[in-house]
């Protein structure tokens, strides 16, 4: 809407407020500082260059080539994946959770971003202007994506696949976890 430049400096700006409210956070609750520090840490990671950013740069860069499915994967696992369980484990990271409970979030995380993505490649062959870019886009741009090289409805199963793998990371958690297996429900299910 206000153009790219203003979403860039936006999301820099919601990044770094992120890590101010983190911080904060910490100050108010000394007693579990280290848990905190571990939890921004974390975030730093999944947004940073071997996170977000290295997804990021690798998809910008591999725009308009042939790329592989170990490419679209790498790209897919960090442009996104990194994100979504980067946000699940700092909050976890504050409880003092388990191996198995960090285990567990991180494979739902990283199978909730790849439907995300998978979701939005099949989206934008699929679904009109409400995504707020053009229909079609990624091929326009010679992006390779989970639609152009498995097609609509196998990128759709594999989806569902992913989706019904992240809910039964989820079991460890019991009925606690009810929200997260309707949110993978949910980006399994989105139409925009």
């Amino acid at each position: 809407v206000f153009g790219e430049a203003q979403a860039i400096l936006a999301g820099d700006g919601l990044l770094n407020y992120a890590y101010e409210v983190m911080l904060k956070n910490a100050l108010r609750h000394p007693e579990n500082a280290a848990a905190h520090l571990e939890a921004i840490g974390i975030m730093a990671r999944a947004a940073g260059i071997t996170g977000m950013i290295a997804g990021q740069v690798q998809d910008v860069f591999l725009e308009g080539k042939e790329i592989n499915f170990e490419q679209l994967s790498y790209i897919h696992a960090h442009k996104t994946g990194d994100m979504i369980t980067g946000a699940l484990l700092s909050g976890l990271e504050l409880c003092h959770p388990t191996q198995q409970q960090r285990d567990a979030l991180r494979c739902y995380g990283e199978n909730v971003g790849l439907v995300f993505q998978i979701v939005d490649d099949v989206l934008d062959v699929t679904a009109g202007e409400e995504l707020g870019k053009s229909r079609g886009k990624d091929a326009l741009e010679g992006k390779t994506t989970y639609a152009s090289l498995f097609g609509i409805e196998q990128s759709m199963r594999i989806a569902s696949e992913k989706t019904e793998e992240a809910k039964k990371a989820l079991e460890v958690f019991g009925a606690k976890a009810e929200m997260l297996c309707a949110l993978a429900d949910s980006m399994l299910s989105r139409k925009k």
